[in-house]
C-alpha cells in the first residue's frame, strides 16, 4: 500500500509541475564530437550508472540493482550479446563501428524487448542501413594522457611503468548491397593501457605472485581486444531474414569482486544469430535462433590458477504480434539450453522458458493501456515480472506516462560470482577467499513506479521529468570485507552474499533546444537516494552517486564541421567493502625496478566536474573525417572506483576514411 501511495503522490506533483516538452521521447544523441571508441556512446544517455577500474571496462547500473547485481543487456541491431563476464561489461570487446551506430535506445524496467528477456534494462545499438553498391570504413584512433610523465611506448627496460598511450584502435569494414540482399564485415583492434601508477603496479604484482616463480615480473600492463562480424541479410516484401556471427577476444585485468583486485584472464565471446520475420495482414511472426560461448581462461602461460569457466547456449525464440484497429497483442516464448563448466560445477545443464505477452489498448482518443507480463523458469524456479502504463497526452502539449511494475529475477539470471560458488564453483578454494557460508541463493524481487512528464512547445524545445520509486523486496547483495595487505594493496577477507532490501528514490529532469540544425544543447540532473532499508542495503547503494548534473552543447558552424561541449558534475561515492584500507600508506616493495611513489587508500571517490571539448571535420565530400577532443580540461581527480584508475587531461584523436 506504501507504494501505492507514493504512486499517487508522485502522480499529484507531476500534475502540478509547469514546463514544455517534446512529443517524441528521447533516445541517446549521438550528435557530439567526442565519441571515440563504444563505451563514449553509453555515456551519451546520463541514465546510467557506471563505475571502472581500468576506464577500459565497467559496472552497469540501470538503478534497478547497483553494480554487483544482474547487468542490463547488450543488444546490436536487436540481437543480444553475451559480454558479462561476473558482472564486468567490455562494450569495447564487441565489433561496433562507432560511424555506423545511428541510434542507441536505453531501458530502465525489466521487460522482454525483441523478443530478448532483459530484467536489468537494456542498450539496444541501431547501426546503419548498408549503402547500395560497395562502400568501405576504416578509422583509427589514439589518447595521450597527460598527467603521468613517461615514455609514450612501452619498454620494459625502462624504470617507470607509466605508458601515457590510449589505444592504438583501428577498426575496418567493407560491405555490398545489391537490391534486397546486402553482406558485410567488420574487424576492430582495440589496446588500452593502465596509466595509473597505483593500479598498475597492482597488477604487476599481482601477476607475479599467482605465478610460478612468486618474483616479480615486469609484465606488460595492457588491454587487448580484437573483434569481428559478418552479416548478411535478404528484405522482400514482407519477409525478411538475416544472419550473424561476431567474435570478440580480450586479453584483460579481470576486477574480481569477490578476490578484491583483479586477475589476468583472457576472455573469449562467439555467437552465431540467425533471425526472420514475416507479415501476413494484422500478424507479424518473428522467429530466431542464437548460440553463444563465452570463456575466461588465463592470460599468462606461468600462472597455476585454474579460472577455466566457460558457458555455452542455444536460444530459440519466437513471437506473434497482431495489430487491431484499437489495440495489439503480442505472445511470445523464448527457450535456452544452458552449458556452464568450471572446476566444481556438479551440475552444468540448465534449461529456461520464458513466456511473455505484451499488450496495447485505446482507451479514449487521448489514452493508452499498456500491459506486459512473462514469467521465467529454470527447471522447478520461477520468477514473474507485470507492469502496467497509461500514457496519457490530455493536450498536444503534454503527454504523461504513469507506470506500475513489479519483476522478479532468478538466481541463474543474476549470473554473478556467489551463484556460481553455491553450484561448486572452486575458483574461491584457490585464492584464499574466506566464504560466510551459506551463499543465499533466491530471486531478486522488486516493485516500483515511475512517472515520466513530457512537455513541448515546439519542436525546438523540451522539457521531459521524471521520479521513481523501487523497492526491493528481496536483493542478493555480494559482499567482500577486503583487508588490508602491504606492497598488494589488498586481500580478500570475509565474502558474503546476503538477503538485503529497502527503497530507492530517483528524480530526472532533462531539458533540451535545438535551433535547426546549426545547435543542440541539453541539460541533465540526476538525483537517487536510499530512502529506508537495513545496513549493508545503504552501504551498497552508498557506491552509487547522489546527484549527477550534465550540461552537452553541439554546434555546427559551418557545414563539415562540428564543435561539442560537455561539462558534467558527479558527487563522491563511499565503498564501504575497503574500510580497513582507509588512511593506509601505499608504497612499492624494496627492490623492485619502478620509481618510487605513495599515496594513501580513501574508501570515499571525491566528486568531481569533468570538462570535455571536441571538434569532428570532414573532408572531400565527408569521406574522411577527423575528430579530436581533451578530457578532464580541469585537470581534477575523476575516479569512479575507491580502487580504480584516476582520468588525468587526455586528448584524444581520431581519422576516419569512407568509401
Amino acid at each position: 500500500m506504501s507504494l501505492l501511495r507514493a504512486f499517487f503522490l508522485l502522480l499529484t506533483i507531476s500534475i502540478a509541475s509547469q514546463g514544455y516538452a517534446q512529443k517524441r521521447s528521447a533516445t541517446d544523441s549521438l550528435n557530439n564530437a567526442g565519441k571515440m571508441r563504444p563505451n563514449d556512446i553509453i555515456k551519451e544517455n546520463k541514465q546510467w550508472n557506471r563505475a571502472s577500474t581500468d576506464l577500459f571496462t565497467y559496472w552497469m547500473d540501470s538503478g534497478l540493482y547497483g553494480y554487483y547485481g544482474a547487468q542490463p543487456k547488450i543488444l546490436l541491431d536487436g540481437i543480444p550479446v553475451d559480454i558479462n563476464y561476473f558482472g564486468w561489461q567490455n562494450v569495447n570487446m564487441l565489433p561496433l563501428f562507432i560511424e555506423d551506430i545511428k541510434k542507441s535506445t536505453s531501458r530502465f524496467i525489466p521487460q522482454v524487448y525483441e523478443n530478448s528477456l532483459a530484467s536489468a534494462g537494456l542498450i539496444n545499438f541501431k547501426t546503419a542501413a548498408v549503402d547500395t553498391g560497395l562502400s568501405f570504413k576504416s578509422s583509427f584512433y589514439i589518447g595521450n594522457e597527460s598527467g603521468d610523465p613517461g615514455p609514450f611506448i612501452f619498454d620494459s627496460l625502462k624504470t617507470t611503468p607509466n605508458i601515457d598511450r590510449w589505444g592504438p584502435d583501428g577498426s575496418f569494414s567493407v560491405a555490398y548491397r545489391k537490391a534486397n540482399w546486402y553482406a558485410k564485415g567488420l574487424f576492430s583492434f582495440r589496446n588500452h593501457q593502465q596509466t595509473d601508477l597505483i593500479s598498475n603496479q597492482r597488477i604487476h604484482i599481482t601477476a607475479s605472485v599467482l605465478g610460478t616463480n612468486q618474483q616479480y615480473e615486469n609484465y606488460k600492463i595492457q588491454t587487448i581486444a580484437r573483434s569481428g562480424l559478418f552479416e548478411t541479410g535478404y528484405s522482400a516484401e514482407n519477409w525478411n531474414v538475416k544472419a550473424r556471427a561476431l567474435y570478440g577476444e580480450d586479453k584483460n585485468y579481470l576486477f574480481l569482486q569477490a578476490f578484491g583486485r583483479e586477475i589476468p584472464t583472457k576472455n573469449k565471446y562467439l555467437q552465431v544469430a540467425l533471425e526472420g520475420e514475416y507479415e501476413t495482414g494484422n500478424w507479424l511472426f518473428s522467429n530466431r535462433y542464437i548460440g553463444h560461448d563465452k570463456r575466461i581462461g588465463k592470460r599468462f602461460p606461468l600462472h597455476t590458477y585454474i579460472f577455466d569457466w566457460s558457458q555455452t547456449s542455444h536460444t530459440f525464440s519466437s513471437s506473434a504480434k497482431y495489430r487491431g484497429a484499437n489495440y495489439s497483442f503480442k505472445p511470445g516464448i523464448i527457450y535456452e539450453r544452458l552449458r556452464t563448466e568450471a572446476p566444481g560445477i556438479r551440475q552444468p545443464y540448465n534449461d529456461l522458458a520464458t513466456f511473455f505477452l505484451d499488450g496495447r489498448f485505446t482507451v479514449s482518443s487521448f489514452s493508452d493501456f499498456t500491459l506486459h507480463f512473462n514469467i521465467d523458469y529454470d527447471e522447478d524456479q520461477a520468477a514473474e515480472s507485470l507492469r502496467f502504463g497509461l500514457p496519457t497526452s490530455f493536450v498536444e502539449e503534454w503527454k504523461i506516462i504513469p507506470e506500475l511494475f513489479y519483476s522478479e529475477q532468478l538466481p541463474l539470471r543474476q549470473n554473478s560470482f556467489p551463484y556460481w560458488l553455491s553450484r561448486g564453483y572452486t575458483f574461491a578454494d584457490f585464492l584464499d577467499i574466506s566464504i560466510d557460508q551459506p551463499l543465499e541463493s533466491f530471486n531478486n524481487k522488486l516493485t516500483g513506479v515511475k512517472l515520466t512528464n513530457r512537455f513541448f512547445i515546439s519542436d525546438n524545445f523540451s522539457l521531459e521529468l521524471e521520479q521513481k520509486v523501487i523497492h526491493h523486496d528481496a536483493l542478493n547483495i555480494p559482499w567482500q570485507v577486503v583487508e588490508e595487505n602491504e606492497f598488494l594493496d589488498t586481500q580478500p577477507g570475509q565474502f558474503t552474499a546476503t538477503r538485503e532490501g529497502g527503497t530507492r528514490f530517483e528524480f530526472r529532469a532533462q531539458i533540451t533546444n535545438s535551433i535547426s540544425g546549426l545547435l543542440r544543447q541539453q541539460f541533465n540532473l540526476q538525483l537517487q537516494n536510499t530512502i529506508s532499508g537495513t545496513a549493508r542495503y545503504k552501504q551498497y547503494y552508498g557506491q552509487i552517486p547522489e546527484t549527477k548534473i550534465s550540461y552537452q552543447l553541439d554546434i555546427t558552424p559551418v557545414p563539415n564541421l562540428g564543435l561539442s561541449l560537455l561539462a558534467s558534475y558527479r558527487s563522491s561515492t563511499e565503498w564501504l567493502e575497503y574500510q580497513a584500507l582507509e588512511g593506509v600508506e601505499y608504497k612499492l616493495p624494496s627492490g623492485i625496478p619502478i620509481r618510487p611513489f605513495s599515496g594513501t587508500f580513501h574508501t570515499k571517490t571525491p566528486s568531481f566536474t569533468n570538462i570535455v571539448v571536441s571538434a569532428q571535420k570532414w573532408f572531400w565530400d565527408r569521406r574522411i573525417n577527423t575528430q579530436f577532443s581533451v578530457q578532464n580540461l580541469l585537470n581534477q581527480e575523476v575516479r569512479t572506483h575507491t580502487l580504480g584508475a584516476e582520468l588525468f587531461t587526455k586528448f584524444n584523436i581520431k581519422l576516419g576514411v569512407t568509401f
